[in-house]
């Protein structure tokens, strides 16, 4: 078995991506307890059965047979030494300010993890669609999707989403994405004038996220003609721009591969534009055993790509913002999630994340320090949702203690804790069940 496709080299993607994350989390957590006093008992890397341990100072260090990040045990804390005894280095002896701050610590090196991770990738250079960081004008409007049935039009430059500005592709997309089942007004200009387009939102894909139907690239151009394939024969040449196929507007390479394949070898009517000129050629395309495909005989110009670097104090700023967009981004979809306008196939479970990771690392280390930075921001601010057993839920119950002016007691404190632990292997199973769904679907 090919060691890039097999089961392993996603377990091995999955571990890396995921471990880093988590140990860097960890890590907050226990610089934040240095800091203010409070004494670790153990700083692990990984889970499980030691496979080293040493001691340095009152601390001692692991590296554990399970390599998922790690974890801080701090004095008083399900301590190796019993139940807290009321010692100032313990954590349930610290003030309020000096709990909440070691417990937002790991959010906040998730944080600045991907702020480095983004300004690395700026610095170093990564290729984005050319039309990324432009306006966002419609290249084409697929049939019968949200975008037609709301009146939009090829040429159509969005100017604004419910009142909030979209000003590249980019940003546009992102909005769109977290809305799915929801309807928004569009504000578009069309010839000099300024239209209000009422827009419903579908839920598309396996992860039923925003979709629009607006295209930001419709071209299909001719880059080379084989002398021997069915292209040639029909008098197709280098720079043709394929414009439909049997009436079907072409606006992507997989388009006309999926509508050649769907032809079993019949005759395809194809519209093409030669400068100024629009011509209707009849071709059959031929069966390719090594592709296992049916094909005419052309190679397609790829779709065009830009190389987004910056310089380093550039590549920071852009490193900070990124990490700022992503949050609100990520903070916009947990939004959702929790009032049930997003489904929980949305969410990435081991499965996908594991996929998506190999794919990551595959394409090369800036795509890898890409995913790494998306998913810690994911995981720094999923542990501020206010669940028992998460920083968040934690956090909570201090403020709350704070506010009451007395701690909450030994029995109430369990019960939460038992509470949060059941949310969270519930969400679990289910987000689980949805990745494991949406694999058995692809």
């Amino acid at each position: 078995m090919d060691w890039i496709s097999s089961g392993l080299f996603q377990l091995f993607s999955f571990v890396l991506v995921l471990g880093v994350v988590v140990l860097v989390h960890e890590f907050g957590h226990f610089l934040a307890a240095r800091l203010v006093g409070v004494r670790v008992e153990v700083f692990s890397i990984g889970f499980g059965n030691a496979i080293a341990r040493w001691r340095r100072g009152a601390t001692e260090y692991r590296i554990s047979w399970i390599p998922l990040g790690g974890y801080v045990r701090m004095a008083g804390e399900g301590s190796l030494e019993g139940p807290p005894t009321g010692a100032p280095d313990e954590f349930e002896s610290r003030r309020a300010w000096e709990k909440l701050f070691i417990l937002a610590a790991g959010p906040i090196a998730n944080v600045l993890l991907a702020i480095a991770l983004y300004s690395a990738a700026y610095w170093f250079g990564f290729p984005v669609p050319a039309w990324y960081e432009e306006p966002p004008r419609v290249a084409a409007v697929e049939p019968g999707s949200p975008a037609e049935k709301a009146g939009l039009r090829e040429g159509d430059l969005v100017l604004d989403l419910d009142g909030a500005p979209q000003p590249t592709w980019r940003l546009f997309e992102q909005s769109i994405l977290v809305r799915p089942n929801d309807e928004v007004s569009l504000g578009v200009e069309r010839d000099g004038r300024r239209l209000q387009l009422p827009l419903s939102i579908a839920a598309e894909g396996p992860n039923r996220v925003g979709f629009s139907g607006i295209r930001a690239w419709c071209r299909v151009e001719v880059a080379q003609v084989s002398e021997s394939g069915a292209a040639a024969a029909a008098g197709l040449r280098q720079g043709d721009v394929l414009e439909s196929l049997d009436g079907e507007r072409l606006c992507t390479t997989e388009a006309l591969v999926a509508g050649l394949n769907a032809s079993g070898g019949d005759a395809r009517q194809l519209a093409v534009r030669r400068g100024d000129q629009r011509l209707e050629l009849e071709l059959a395309p031929a069966w390719n055993e090594e592709r296992k495909a049916w094909m005419i005989g052309v190679a397609l110009q790829p779709i065009p790509f830009v190389l987004e670097q910056r310089g380093a104090a550039a590549a920071f700023r852009a490193g900070l913002a990124k990490t700022g967009e992503d949050s609100v981004l990520i903070g916009q979809t947990l939004w959702r999630l929790v009032t049930l306008q997003m489904s929980f196939r949305a969410m990435s479970g081991p499965v996908e994340i594991a996929s998506v990771a190999s794919t990551a690392v595959q394409v090369g280390p800036i795509a890898t320090l890409r995913l790494l930075a998306i998913i810690s921001i994911n995981l720094g601010l999923l542990n501020l949702l206010p669940i028992p057993v998460l920083d968040g839920g934690r956090i909570a119950v201090i403020g709350f203690e704070a506010i009451r002016g007395r701690e909450l007691g030994d029995d109430t404190k369990e019960w939460i804790l038992r509470a949060g632990l059941a949310m969270i292997v519930a969400l679990m199973f289910v987000v689980l069940f949805f990745d494991v769904l949406k694999k058995l679907e692809g």
